[in-house]
């Protein structure tokens, strides 16, 4: 009998790390993809990959901030205009994350700049491929393909 419980248990184990939904995990949890993405959320980091090489972008995006419930109700918090407010959804696959606030465009500026290429924008409805999506961690990658690296508030 132990002979046949060892190599289904590691089996058993090969298979549940292999199944891996996101990029970056996490590779096995019990908690439900609304579970985990229900959070107040801050963006940490934005990152750009180009060439292999890759840039950070944080000051894009000042202040960026994200208040998701699982009423599905989502509010985006930016420095031009407060508060914005609207629903939030997966796709079936579960591995796009998509919003839809009552305000077009979503405008985040650097404030150190004024340039056009400090200047992002999102439209009322969007959507983001998640890369990582953990109870502490929300990465996703916007339209720009900008990792947008949000933490628990």
């Amino acid at each position: 009998m132990k002979r046949i419980c060892i190599p289904a248990f590691l089996l058993l184990l090969f298979l549940l790390s292999s199944c891996r939904k996101y990029n970056d995990g996490p590779a096995f949890t019990l908690l439900t993809k609304t579970n985990r993405v229900t959070n107040d959320w801050i963006l940490d980091i934005a990152v750009r990959e180009t060439g292999g090489a890759i840039f950070e972008v944080t000051d894009r995006y000042p202040t960026m901030r994200l208040r998701i419930r699982k009423d599905t109700v989502i509010v985006l918090f930016s420095p031009l205009t407060e508060k914005l407010y609207g629903t939030w959804s997966f796709e079936e696959s579960k591995e796009t994350f998509n919003w839809a606030v009552d305000h077009d465009p979503v405008t985040f500026i650097n404030d150190n700049s004024l340039a056009d290429q400090d200047i992002t924008s999102y439209d009322s409805l969007e959507r983001f491929d998640i890369e990582r999506l953990t109870e502490d961690d929300f990465w996703i990658i916007d339209k720009f393909g900008n990792t947008l690296r949000f933490a628990e508030e």
